[in-house]
């Protein structure tokens, strides 16, 4: 089985390990993890820091870098206003309400903190603990998600009229240029 490092070049191992932590990490780190030469790690990830992809943190001595997590979450709005129309987002939040009372309906739950409560409940094994606890973190992504959708919802319009030449993807390689 390939590594997944054989079809990357060091940079792209970099970015790829970069952009996908949570908590701020080293250059020596970021260059373990991503097998390639303390130096490479460290140019790459001032790259992507002066280009606002990723915030330097001071801790101590040491520079760590983490996502711009604000930045991702701004840009995936722009994404879904570009990509979907306004009855896409919508029908897109409603799928993701299914999705969480389907949650509610196999537990007999009314909010994730009950849900969250019978992980720990007697008459629960630790096999049917283990699907409520994926279940929990489904809801929690669905929650996350549904906000998302609902602020791209919110900002469909705005974000038209600031942008009315943003190009959106129509095929292999042709664009159309949305008119507000």
């Amino acid at each position: 089985m390939p590594d997944w490092k054989d079809d990357r070049s060091p940079r792209e191992r970099v970015r790829q390990i970069a952009e996908t932590v949570t908590d701020p990490v080293s250059t020596n780190w970021v260059a373990e993890q991503a097998a390639v030469g303390w130096q490479t790690a460290k140019d790459e990830l001032e790259q992507l820091a002066d280009r606002g992809d990723l915030r330097r943190v001071q801790q101590g001595d040491n520079v760590r870098y983490v996502p711009d997590f604000t930045r991702l979450y701004t840009e995936r709005i722009r994404e879904l206003v570009l990509s979907f129309s306004r009855e896409e987002l919508r029908e897109e939040i409603v799928q993701a309400k299914e999705d969480i009372q389907d949650i509610q309906s196999e537990y007999a739950v009314e909010s994730r903190d009950e849900l969250e409560a019978s992980l720990s409940a007697p008459d629960v094994s630790a096999a049917e603990a283990r699907e409520r606890q994926q279940s929990l973190r489904r809801w929690e992504e669905v929650a996350d998600e549904i906000q998302l959708l609902e602020h791209a919802l919110s900002l469909y319009d705005d974000l038209h009229d600031v942008d009315p030449y943003a190009e959106e993807d129509v095929g292999e390689g042709a664009s159309e240029t949305r008119v507000a």
